[in-house]
């Protein structure tokens, strides 16, 4: 080729420590991405060049990891069969992911590909784990962050550089949540997956953070997150709103009887009794009546503000003294436990899970509330000792109960299962669109940080 003519086809880049090399204008963006491929270029003979630039393209793509310590610049490699067996391999495999993607795009007739890893076959699982991440060249160093998400969450997880895999919908089993983790550099849990030295271990020394679904950590050791330098995050706001709408919804339908209301409504008895007499299905108002408040978090103020509406007098118990609370509007005062369940009307419970706190509600301290009471937990299950519980309301000692968590969850004392004037739902505090959809959010927030080395809005320390 003539050099006037090539001379036009060259353009100028600026790479680091390279400085005036020239290249056809058809790789030019290319070669600013990669100074490597640059100076192995520069050592191929003109006539080369043009050939890498006219029909050779795939070469460009072909890149090898380059060592900060050798002496003389690589040669690229003109042909995969130049290429290790090893590294040809790759190339081959992400060919034919790309090929299977093509075929599925341009055929939706064919068989969709598994939605979740609980849609593939056991003995197949581990070979999916390590197949399902993104594949961004052979020898790049940069490759993405992977996070194991252990339950499918709702809305979309975005974090920059990073794969995400969810392993389904499901509770999922353990050994399979420890399969399914390996590889991880963050671990997306919820507050029913025990986060232990056995699932670190199954994930791995690369592991950085672990972002629990929930506001209550009780799940995670934090010794052992902290020997292993891994931080930890919850979603402390998003769940304050919806928790606190479904406290007041147990609240009413307890109240109000509403669980017994509405199977004598769809009973064949109703239309063959016919209409209610004024001293039947009567509940209890709740108008000016006293709120209990044991543990003065968000969760617990945001409940509070809801009793405003129904004229309520606001108790609450905490460790310290909460002015949120005793300034107006709420103007609550704060007591011991023993005088709030003594005084109290409605006891909502929202303290976190601790070792102080398993079974705070007990036999001695139910006792001490009214034959008219009513109790409401949303925070952890422990916390309320169910067969004492069970017992009071088999007995007629408390007016009735609402309970969205339980001591054993999923498992339920089966004398709550028969107890009277008893509402109970399956831990869906926060289930509102918005609010889970929040969580998905922070959770994505708090990854990013500790993907980026900072730390995370919402860290925990235990």
């Amino acid at each position: 080729m003539p050099k006037r003519r090539l001379a036009n086809q060259r353009v100028r880049i600026r790479c680091s420590g390279i400085r005036n090399m020239h290249r056809c204008h058809h790789h030019a963006r290319l070669l600013k991405s990669n100074t490597h491929a640059a100076a192995r270029l520069r050592a191929r003979p003109i006539e080369d060049r043009h050939r890498l630039a006219g029909r050779d393209k795939h070469a460009i793509h072909a890149r090898l990891r380059v060592g900060p310590n050798l002496k003389t610049p690589p040669m690229i490699r003109q042909d995969p069969g130049d290429l290790p067996a090893h590294t040809r391999s790759k190339l081959r495999q992400h060919d034919h992911i790309r090929c299977l993607i093509k075929q599925r795009e341009h055929n939706p007739r064919r068989a969709p590909s598994p939605t979740t890893v609980q849609d593939v076959p056991r003995q197949d699982r581990k070979r999916l784990f390590h197949t399902q991440r993104t594949v961004y060249g052979v020898g790049m160093t940069n490759t993405a962050a992977d996070i194991a998400v252990s339950r499918q969450i709702p809305g979309e997880l975005v974090v920059p550089n990073a794969t995400v895999r969810v392993l389904g919908d499901e509770y999922p089993d353990r050994a399979d949540l420890l399969a399914f983790v390996e590889g991880a550099h963050i671990i997306v849990t919820m507050y029913t997956e025990k986060v232990d030295s056995e699932l670190l271990d199954a994930a791995g020394p690369q592991l950085k953070g672990v972002c629990n679904f929930a506001v209550g950590v009780n799940n995670i050791d934090f010794a052992e997150c902290a020997k292993r330098g891994i931080k930890v995050s919850n979603t402390p706001d998003a769940v304050t709103e919806g928790t606190a709408d479904l406290a007041w919804l147990l609240t009413l339908a307890v109240a109000r009887r509403l669980i017994e209301a509405d199977q004598y409504a769809r009973s064949s008895t109703y239309p063959e009794r016919g209409a209610l007499g004024m001293a039947e299905f009567m509940g209890l108002d709740l108008t000016g009546r006293t709120l209990l408040i044991v543990g003065a978090g968000r969760i617990g103020f945001a409940t509070a503000m809801r009793a405003r509406a129904w004229g309520m007098r606001v108790l609450y118990v905490a460790r310290s003294r909460h002015w949120d609370f005793e300034l107006a509007p709420l103007a609550a005062e704060r007591v011991s436990l023993a005088d709030g369940l003594r005084a109290a009307d409605v006891v909502s419970v929202h303290t976190p899970l601790t070792p102080e706190t398993t079974h705070l509600m007990d036999e001695a301290h139910l006792k001490m509330m009214k034959p008219s009471a009513i109790l409401v937990n949303t925070s952890r299950g422990p916390v309320v000792d169910e067969a004492a519980l069970a017992r009071a309301l088999h007995d007629g000692r408390l007016w009735g109960a609402g309970l969205d968590v339980f001591e054993r969850e999923p498992e339920i004392h089966p004398d709550i299962l028969t107890a009277p004037n008893t509402v109970l739902t399956p831990h869906i505090g926060s289930a509102e669109k918005r609010f889970r959809e929040l969580m998905t959010a922070m959770v994505g927030d708090n990854a990013t940080a500790i993907l980026a080395g900072r730390t995370p809005p919402n860290e925990v320390h235990g």
